[in-house]
């Protein structure tokens, strides 16, 4: 506690204690404006370290070839455009192009919406409700396309442009299109839609309404693999698998009316048949499949009147007596009357003894499942091709400890699984397949904390009901049927090849073909099946139906539906060749074709310099050169103001901010002045351009001698650039390429450099002695490696030692006048007692 003032004495101690720091505090203040002026100076040598930097980066790319060195080409014929490099040749070519090089493109060849909403593929195209796959191939590239009903159009475009395989696809809602392209040209790219089964080609032929066609000609195309079937035996029976269509016959004989039902055994189901049946105008019939019963019945919607069914093919009576088991015999389907006739027994297995892998598309394989109740632990395998949900409850329910029980709905298609006792159920640990059949297949959402009371239970049908699958694939002896083959020429003429696969052998099939267009255009040799077009004629496929389509790309291994781009075929200087892309480069030459060459007719190609772009290179480097100079030039005889020092917080306080301003702009002045670095740059730069180049020979040897000098009459310019217009296009006329000579040369030394590598080579060295000099940023906060990163460093362990002698000085100044104070107060305390004895005495 400070206690002056005390004794009377008068004195200001507080000033006095404030006059003596004054004096102390001038060391502090001249540290801090020395620490001041290396801050602004350190700020300096940034912005120009930054400057120069860019500079250099700038010469970098100047001194390219491409730059100084420029060519120009014409071009007599607008099918061929070209632009060249700097060091393409200057000479003239000629190019014939004889085709232009392509990819595929395909297209809807109508609107393809027949439904009322797009919301999804079911509700506008009206596809089947199951999911399917379309293979798409491009060149080697391939993908399986998962079709699902439930989704969009838009989502299917977003599933074949995420596929990868450079086709691209679009859906345009304005004009109700689908389109397919590749994005590459060329004999490479491709589309190719070989390997479909008849359900996918059905899609994109008839929904899509893509042509998934090529053209066959007089080459003809040949089995990619041999088939391997006996000529002389049933289509059906050569091939399994085979798939196609065939018709029942309704007659109502008390209304005399008749319907005829097309199956195709691709895309019709259990359901559909039934509605076909249903719907059949006239004949008053219904049909109906019961999914809990598995059977199927048909019967007469009207009370007394009777049906007679009928089949038209082996393959349709099959399919009525064996399959949907309505009888013995066809013929006992004559007489249906109101009670109809019915399934005799299940026509489908029972959905729990069906092998996972046919109940659920898309899976395969075998995977492990990992059951923990407690501390007991068990891990069961399950085989796709042969496990069934039946099997699967089976293990489920016997792994030991476990306390599992797993129940199935075939009603509505969902799977639950519990525990008997107490506990909690996981399945966590098992394989990232097995879980996936779990979450995905069996759709089950809890699979770690199943207890009695929290079941886990499928949160919708796992799969579709077994009435809405394609009949081929229900039924496994579906393997006939018939399907036509439409062949259409290069003049547009169509020509039908109908075939009963139950009936027809390929031996009779080639005999239709030769029958229609020549001997010779089919044949079956090697077990390989060929067909040829006639000559100068070409066939095409791709109106056939899509189980013909997949008969003969898929049976007879014959490729009808891929389309290939094309390579473009030139001719330069003589040369024939093929791109696969209509633009590309030769010697410097970008040629970009636009167009085929009249026959018998080349475009001429002539390369020439650029002087006017090379003028304007040398123009843009002056500039820059000159602004660069006068920087560096105004920094060092910039004048310096030594009595105009950093001002501190309190001298500041005693102007106007205009007297600041003016101040410290002198303050900060001169900085820079005659820098060694700076002044060193600025001369080696000048003598790039005046002195010689070591090597060169003739009239151009230096920079002045194609006219560009510095003026040297006027020292206050500094050695800037003057550029001589009329000289450096005289120079360029006698070698266009000199510019180039003269400024990028990379010699063995400087002397053998050219302008601009010898610049680019002293503007690194400059920026190396900053970076030593100030580092490379304006603050010194982590700067700890340059010069005056140190000296600030330095400095601010100088000040902060200072200001705590300072402030124990002060201290020390209060408690001597405390202590003074004190002395004094007790001194007139002393005086006054005496002066009182004195007066009573």
């Amino acid at each position: 506690m400070r206690t002056y003032g005390l004794s009377g004495s008068g004195m200001d101690i507080d000033q006095m204690v404030k006059d003596i720091m004054k004096a102390q505090r001038v060391k502090y203040d001249n540290l801090y404006k020395t620490k001041t002026q290396l801050e602004w100076q350190k700020t300096d040598y940034n912005a120009i370290y930054k400057t120069l930097n860019q500079f250099r980066n700038t010469i970098f790319d100047s001194r390219m070839q491409s730059n100084l060195a420029m060519r120009k080409v014409t071009s007599n014929n607008t099918a061929v455009t070209a632009t060249a490099t700097a060091g393409a040749a200057k000479i003239s070519h000629t190019i014939a192009v004889n085709q232009l090089a392509a990819g595929v493109q395909r297209a809807s060849s109508a609107a393809i919406t027949t439904g009322e909403s797009k919301e999804n593929l079911v509700k506008q195209l009206g596809i089947q409700p199951n999911a399917f796959t379309v293979k798409l191939k491009n060149g080697e590239a391939s993908a399986d396309i998962v079709v699902d009903p439930s989704a969009s159009i838009y989502e299917l475009v977003n599933s074949i442009n995420k596929a990868n395989i450079g086709v691209t696809a679009s859906y345009d809602a304005t004009i109700d299109r689908f389109f397919l392209a590749t994005t590459q040209t060329g004999a490479q790219a491709g589309l190719d839609f070989s390997g479909n089964s008849s359900l996918g080609l059905d899609f994109l032929q008839n929904k899509l309404k893509i042509n998934t066609g090529s053209s066959v000609t007089a080459a003809g195309i040949s089995s990619s693999a041999a088939i391997e079937a006996d000529g002389g035996v049933p289509i059906g029976n050569a091939f399994s698998g085979l798939t196609g269509s065939f018709q029942l016959s309704i007659k109502n004989a008390s209304q005399g009316t008749e319907a005829n039902i097309q199956i195709d055994l691709t895309t019709d189901t259990l359901n559909t048949i039934a509605q076909k049946i249903s719907s059949a105008t006239g004949v008053e019939a219904e049909a109906v499949y019961d999914p809990a019963e598995r059977r199927f019945t048909i019967k007469a919607k009207i009370e007394g009147e009777v049906l007679d069914l009928s089949a038209n093919t082996g393959l349709a009576a099959q399919f009525l007596t064996a399959d949907l088991k309505l009888g013995d015999d066809v013929s006992g389907l004559g007489n249906i009357s109101g009670e109809g006739v019915k399934s005799t027994a299940p026509i489908v297995e029972a959905t729990d003894n069906i092998v996972l892998a046919e109940l659920f598309e898309g899976l395969s394989g075998s995977f492990d499942l990992k059951l923990r109740n407690g501390e007991n632990t068990e891990t069961i395998t399950i085989d796709t091709a042969t496990d069934t949900l039946a099997t699967l409850k089976a293990k489920i329910e016997g792994a030991a400890g476990i306390n599992a029980q797993v129940s199935f709905d075939s009603t509505s298609g969902k799977l639950t699984i519990g525990v008997t006792d107490e506990g909690t159920l996981s399945f966590a640990g098992s394989s990232e397949a097995g879980l996936g059949f779990l979450t995905k297949n069996l759709r089950l959402v809890n699979t770690v904390q199943i207890t009695k009371e929290n079941q886990a239970e499928s949160t919708s049908a796992m799969f579709a009901d077994l009435g809405d699958r394609e009949i081929s694939g229900q039924f496994d002896d579906m393997s006939g049927g018939s399907f036509v083959i439409r062949v259409k020429n290069g003049a547009g003429e169509v020509e039908e090849i109908g075939v009963d696969t139950s009936v027809n052998t390929l031996d009779e099939l080639l005999g239709m073909f030769n029958a229609k267009f020549g001997a010779g255009t089919a044949e079956y040799l090697d077990g390989k099946v060929t067909l040829k077009a006639p000559d100068n004629d070409t066939f095409d496929f791709s109106g056939s139906d899509p189980a013909a389509i997949d008969f003969l790309t898929n049976k007879l291994n014959l490729n009808i539906i891929s389309q290939k781009g094309q390579d473009a075929e030139v001719t330069l200087d003589g040369a024939s060749f093929a791109q696969s892309s209509n633009v590309f480069t030769v010697s410097g030459v970008t040629y970009t074709l636009n167009n085929t060459t009249e026959a018998g007719k080349s475009a001429s190609i002539v390369v020439t310099p650029d002087n006017d772009k090379t003028v304007e290179a040398v123009k843009k480097i002056v500039d820059e050169y000159n602004k660069v100079l006068e920087l560096l030039n105004s920094e060092v005889n910039e004048a310096k103001y030594r009595d105009y020092l950093p001002l501190t917080d309190e001298e500041k306080g005693a102007l106007t901010d205009d007297q600041i301003k003016a101040w410290e702009e002198k303050a900060k002045s001169g900085l820079l002045r005659r820098d060694p670095i700076l002044t060193d740059l600025i001369y080696k730069m000048r003598n790039s351009f005046t002195d010689n180049i070591s090597g060169m020979t003739g009239e151009y040897r230096n920079a002045s001698s194609i006219g560009i000098s510095t003026y040297l009459g006027d020292v206050s310019e500094g050695g800037k650039l003057y550029l001589d217009e009329e000289e450096l296009r005289k120079a360029l006329s006698a070698d266009s390429d000199i510019v180039y000579k003269l400024f990028s040369v990379d010699g063995d030394s400087s002397a053998q450099d050219g302008v601009l590598t010898r610049i680019y080579d002293q503007l690194k060295s400059a920026t190396d002695k900053l970076v030593d000099k100030a580092g490379t940023t304006a603050s010194a906060l982590y700067d700890t490696k340059s010069y005056l990163g140190k000296q600030l460093d330095d400095m601010e362990d100088r000040m902060e030692a200072m200001s705590k002698r300072l402030s124990a000085m002060e201290t020390r100044y209060y408690k001597q006048f405390d202590a003074m104070e004190v002395a004094l107060n007790q001194l007139s305390q002393q005086s006054s007692w005496l002066l009182q004895q004195f007066s009573n005495g």
